[in-house]
Parts: C-alpha cells; sequence; structure tokens
C-alpha cells in the first residue's frame, strides 16, 4: 500500500517529493510544456494507482463458486508468453535491486536528452 501511494505522489512518500523536484527543475528550466504534461500524467495515474488498492482492500469479495483470479491466471496452462513476460519484468526488478546504479545512469541519460 505504502508503495503505491509513494508512486501515485501522495505527500508524506517518497514519491511526493521526487515528482516535486522534477517539477521544479523544469519550471526553473522554463520548460512549462512538459511541466504541464507531468502534471497532468501524474493527475491520471494517480485515479489508478487508487482503483488498485480501493479493489484489494474494499472490493475483493471472492463469491462461493468463483475461483480466485490469481488462481486462475498462473493455473492455466495456455498463458505461456503472460508467463514469460513475467519472469522478464521480475528479472528486470530483480536486477534493478541489486544494481540500483544502471537505473540511475540510465535515468540520468534520458535526463540529459534534450527533447524540447
Amino acid at each position: 500500500m505504502i508503495l503505491f501511494f509513494s508512486v501515485a505522489g501522495i505527500p508524506p512518500f517518497a514519491g511526493f517529493f521526487a515528482k516535486v523536484i522534477i517539477l521544479l527543475e523544469l519550471v526553473a528550466k522554463n520548460n512549462f510544456f512538459a511541466a504541464v504534461l507531468l502534471i497532468l500524467i501524474s493527475s491520471a495515474s494517480v485515479f489508478y494507482y487508487i482503483r488498485v488498492l480501493k479493489t484489494l482492500f474494499f472490493e475483493h469479495k471472492k463469491k462461493k463458486n468463483q475461483e480466485d483470479s490469481f488462481q486462475i491466471v498462473f493455473t492455466n496452462p495456455h498463458n505461456q508468453k503472460m508467463y514469460f513476460v513475467f519472469a522478464l519484468f521480475l528479472s528486470f526488478l530483480s536486477f534493478f535491486l541489486f544494481w540500483p546504479t544502471g537505473l540511475n545512469v540510465l535515468t540520468s541519460n534520458i535526463a540529459l536528452i534534450s527533447i524540447f
């Protein structure tokens, strides 16, 4: 739950401060189009992050004869592509967990590229 709130940019968490720092740098460089775009995308993403939490904690009531959706996805033998995508994302996450410098270098290089 804390991770979702942080990624959504709720004020007491680290994600909020990261978004504020990026926003202040964009405004300092007179890049107002990107700043407005950041605000719009962040506001739209908050809706989806909070909706996931709402579904997990308040609306996830399993009916008597209904299987759990997690169990349906991972026990279906026809989801080989989904297994591959899941393994790929898990390997990316574990790679950046143990080597965060690579993610820092990647994001620094992306930030240095001036699109506007």
